[in-house]
């Protein structure tokens, strides 16, 4: 899971600073560009980065051998933060997209 949100938080740099000719340089090489590229594109960069940072949390309980409590009801609201984040990252994106371009 670590190596998910990192990759998560790489690509969306790299949408930024890359060169669209080039091949996929991270840590999955074509995969991971194809899973990163589908979540910036599709779902938003609101999305991309709250599903970093849950995913990030998540992986340090793991990793520290934490009890995730209530564990349905999480993934149940990360599917709702999922759902709900895209929606409104498609409005902001408009809003900011009205003012400033």
């Amino acid at each position: 899971m670590i190596q998910a949100g990192v990759l998560y938080q790489i690509k969306i740099l790299q949408i930024y600073f890359h060169n669209p000719t080039s091949i996929p340089s991270n840590l999955y090489q074509q995969y991971g560009a194809w899973v990163a590229g589908f979540i910036i594109r599709e779902l938003g960069i609101v999305t991309g980065v709250l599903m970093t940072l849950v995913c990030l949390n998540w992986s340090f309980k793991l990793f520290n051998k934490t009890l995730i409590n209530h564990l349905k009801f999480k993934l149940l609201s990360f599917i709702l933060m999922v759902f709900l984040s895209s929606i409104g990252g498609a409005y902001l994106e408009k809003i900011i997209i009205l003012y400033l371009g």
